[in-house]
């Protein structure tokens, strides 16, 4: 009887298995595309020998040995279905599928049962390709491993943030500015303030975002964090928008920006001098100087401005106030100039124009201007030279010296108008001398025996006639006009409380005298066309008097 051949049923490639009645073998085939040692190694275990020689398995395997050894002893062979094996993550985002194949003879697997296993053994159930699944079993990748599913990861939410609408790092760097050698900076324009205004907006946040959850392989929702709102540091003269995402000025000022707040200042307070480290300053606000203001700096201020050191050359411009604590040393360059008043405790060689008031404990050759009163009368309470102008009084100690330095005290008119009316004077003769020009160049372009008679030339010519005889026209109306309140001026006086040196010229209104000999207790003031004293009497606030004559001039 022949002997019954033994076929093998493997479906692996390069290695048979044939299950004979004295045992099971195993031989090598040779060959392209046969499976590598560990796709061996793995088949045979999958076929699962009863008492197989594993050693000698992989060796023989590893040794390319194409005889046909025996592994294991008789035994009924178990035929492999297609199957696959799947890896989860730790986190359950991933799932990687292998595919095995089967032994002739055995069932391939559907795409239903990858499906079924991968749910039922691996609980994988969300984020398949079931694409890859198809391609998988179509093309029989098998031994490859392969992303299968993946899950969604959540996203949180984005947190709202602040958006700063200025230049933050104009707080937080204060390195100093580098320039080129060719290069130069004006230390003395350095702009240190970060003005705003009514209304600009200066914080704004954002609005945070939901978050959207993720799920993992096995179904599982992955819950996700929503962005969290961020809140202002709110500091003061601000206020909030109508939606309130952002923060507003309610006032003109300055800019403040430290640790994280956000302010603004109706005030600039500079903690020392005003000098190259600082450099001038225009601010809509009010200004503090708690130094001195050095030469060749100007401050300028909508607001008040105070300083408690020492004015020097320099040039101050309020809306307001102007207050000096110690005194002004300006060497005849310092100007200050306010809408209100100005208050030094001294001042030498400056000129102080103040609208409201002028108080001050001693002035040396200076020029004091206000369209109110100039009070001297505290401390030393001394004018020396210079020009004190006022348009309602002027009271002080002493006025002039005893070695009959030049001063002048004029009162009536405000010292605007006094100037205006000095300039108009000085004005009209060059109009006059130019009226006179143009009727000359008239005549001579109107006379009928001269060659050159031009009518277009005539014309001309009188068209700016007409238009230089309107502007001195308008400019004699106004020189009356001050003439008139020159000599209506009634009720400017002047108080001197010690004495009054001679060298000082006293003017009320459109009237002078020039002191000739010391008067003392003195008050002046005007009666019609003349200038009049009587005994000092002075009371702040109140109209004076004109009684008790008799001080001579």
């Amino acid at each position: 009887m022949a002997e019954e051949m033994v076929v093998s049923h493997t479906g692996i490639k390069g290695l048979d298995l044939y299950y004979e009645e004295d045992g099971v073998y195993l031989q090598l085939g040779g060959g392209e595309g046969q499976a590598d040692m560990l796709q061996m190694i793995g088949y045979i275990k999958r076929k699962k020998l009863e008492g197989a020689d594993l050693g000698l398995i992989s060796r023989t395997i590893s040794g390319k040995n194409s005889d046909k050894v025996k592994v294991a002893e008789p035994q009924e062979e178990l035929i492999l279905d297609e199957e696959i094996d799947a890896e989860v993550d730790k986190y359950r985002m991933t799932a990687h599928i292998t595919l095995f194949p089967c032994d002739i003879g055995g069932r391939e697997l559907s795409k239903e049962d990858v499906l079924d296993e991968l749910r039922v053994k691996y609980k994988v159930v969300s984020g398949i390709n079931e694409e890859l699944i198809d391609q998988l079993l179509g093309e029989k990748k098998y031994y490859e491993k392969m992303l299968i599913a993946e899950g969604k990861k959540a996203v949180n939410g984005v947190d709202a943030k602040l958006i700063y609408h200025f230049d933050i790092e104009s707080f937080t760097n204060k390195a100093p500015k580098t320039v080129g050698e060719d290069e130069k900076i004006n230390f003395r324009e350095v702009n240190q303030f970060s003005r705003v205004n009514k209304g600009q907006k200066l914080v704004s946040r954002t609005v945070p975002t939901k978050g959207e959850s993720g799920f993992d392989v096995c179904g599982t929702v992955v819950p996700a964090k929503d962005g969290v709102d961020v809140s202002f540091s709110m500091g003061k003269n601000l206020e909030y928008s109508e939606d309130g995402r952002a923060l507003h000025s309610t006032i003109d000022g300055r800019l403040e920006f430290a640790e994280g707040v956000v302010s603004v200042s109706a005030s600039v307070k500079i903690n020392g001098d005003v000098d190259m480290t600082v450099g001038n300053i225009a601010f809509e606000g009010d200004v503090e100087v708690m130094g001195n203001v050095n030469a060749g700096f100007f401050i300028k201020a909508n607001g008040n401005i105070m300083v408690h050191g020492l004015i020097e050359s320099a040039e101050l411009t309020s809306g307001g106030d102007i207050v000096c604590v110690n005194g002004i040393s300006g060497a005849d360059k310092a100007v200050l100039k306010a809408e209100g008043k100005v208050y030094a405790k001294y001042v030498e060689r400056a000129t102080i124009d103040a609208k409201e008031s002028v108080t001050t404990e001693f002035a040396l050759h200076s020029v004091l201007m206000s369209e109110g009163y100039v009070d001297v009368s505290k401390g030393k309470g001394a004018i020396i030279g210079g020009t004190v102008s006022a348009g309602e009084y002027v009271v002080a100690k002493s006025v002039g010296a005893d070695s009959g330095t030049a001063t002048s005290i004029e009162i009536g008119i405000s010292p605007a108008k006094r100037n205006r009316y000095k300039e108009i004077q000085e004005a009209i003769p060059t109009y006059d001398a130019g009226l006179s020009r143009l009727k000359l160049a008239l005549e001579a372009a109107a006379n009928p025996n001269n060659l050159k008679s031009n009518p277009k030339a005539v014309a001309e010519v009188k068209v700016k006639l007409a238009e230089l005889l309107k502007q001195r026209s308008l400019l004699t109306d106004q020189l009356a006009e001050l003439e008139e309140a020159m000599q209506s001026a009634q009720d400017g006086q002047i108080h001197v409380a010690d004495r009054v040196y001679p060298g000082t010229r006293i003017a009320i209104g459109a009237c002078t005298i020039q002191i000739r000999q010391e008067n003392r207790f003195v008050t002046y003031y005007r009666e019609k066309k003349d200038i009049e004293t009587m005994t000092y009497h002075f009371t702040p606030g109140q109209k004076q008097e004109k009684s008790d004559a008799g001080a001579g001039a």
